[in-house]
């Protein structure tokens, strides 16, 4: 900016705002590497010390969102993030075709006015893009004459919808979601689906294909969402009451029931036997008394966080006679080393029957 001749420079976004911006940019990167690697997907930091940082950094965003919420109320700031439609195909078409014609921007950034509309609504993208879609097809009398009226507020619940499915669906498997954190660490598992479950995620797609493909023919598209919905409610509860009955016919109590990947109607079936013994089909796990495990794991944060995540724990002997940590959910040969830690510092002592 010029003042008398001279150039003045301006701030349009705070020091708080800028701090804000970069740091949850880092606590995001970090909690992308780190959950990857929680979940088998490569070792860089170890499962132990993956899991602390991980929680410890999901901590602190959210602490972090709540001083950036109390700061953007306290200063009003808060009116730069009210989602408007004002001008918001000028944006879109300047960032699609302006933008690279030297075009100036729709909406110039100003400090009342920081965010554009289309940065206002980046919560709410999905839904967005689903109604401009909408929009632009009939601008160039491209829509279906049936298709039935675009609700903006109806397509961001369903966005928020399917933001809600994630904890859900992570509820209805064996690996378990702690629903109430930060306030409780307690783990809850469904033990309904297998944590990737192939035929869900064929029934969606093929679901997908088959409506777009009769909108093209001018056909009814819903028609496959819905059965596609209502096949997987019925797969879901059919799962559930396959994983009650099992858990309930068992002899040993309390057991899990855990669906099988690709033939998800069966069952690999793990009952308690004994503390730090476990029967799997049948086959019992468990050769280590556990009952020092929790001093030996103090200062390792391996252990200390296999032993804060684990359903189902159990010690195998090392060729060298110490422990072997493992979780009996987990016990697959091409699963159970992702999920095992050493104690190198102890000494198993064989169970009864071990």
């Amino acid at each position: 900016m010029t003042t008398n001749g001279k150039m003045k420079n301006i701030y349009l976004y705070a020091r708080f705002e800028r701090l804000w911006h970069w740091l949850q940019t880092l606590l995001i990167i970090i909690l992308l590497v780190t959950g990857f690697e929680v979940n088998g997907t490569y070792t860089l930091l170890g499962f132990g010390l993956a899991v602390e940082v991980h929680n410890f950094v999901g901590l602190t965003w959210l602490i972090a969102f709540a001083f950036f919420a109390f700061w953007i109320f306290t200063t009003g700031e808060w009116r730069q993030y009210i989602p408007t439609t004002k001008k918001m195909f000028s944006v879109v078409r300047y960032y699609m075709y302006g933008i690279f014609r030297g075009e100036a921007h729709p909406v110039p950034k100003r400090k009342e006015a920081k965010h554009n509309p289309l940065q206002r609504i980046v919560y709410l993208i999905l839904a967005a893009l689903l109604w401009g879609y909408d929009r632009w097809q009939a601008k160039r009398g491209m829509r279906p004459e049936d298709r039935l009226p675009v609700n903006f507020k109806w397509l961001y619940l369903l966005s928020l919808l399917g933001c809600l499915s994630h904890p859900a669906l992570d509820w209805l498997n064996v690996y378990g979601v702690r629903l109430l954190e930060p306030f409780s660490s307690q783990w809850f598992y469904g033990d309904t689906l297998f944590i990737i479950d192939v035929w869900l995620w064929a029934l969606m797609g093929s679901a997908t294909w088959f409506s777009l493909r009769r909108e093209k023919k001018g056909g009814d598209w819903m028609k496959p969402a819905r059965v596609a919905l209502a096949v997987s409610m019925i797969y879901i509860a059919g799962n559930w009451v396959a994983t009650t009955y099992k858990e309930m016919t068992t002899s040993l109590q309390p057991s899990i029931a855990s669906p099988l990947p690709l033939v998800s109607w069966q069952r690999e079936v793990i009952e308690p036997l004994a503390p730090g013994q476990w029967l799997i089909d049948g086959q019992q796990v468990g050769q280590c008394d556990l009952s020092g495990v929790a001093e030996a794991a103090v200062g390792n944060s391996e252990a200390e966080a296999f032993l804060f995540w684990t359903r189902t724990p159990f010690g195998e002997r090392a060729e060298d006679g110490s422990v072997l940590l493992r979780d009996a959910r987990f016990y697959d040969p091409r699963a159970r080393d992702r999920f095992t830690v050493a104690l190198p510092n102890l000494q198993c002592e064989e169970l009864p029957g071990g």
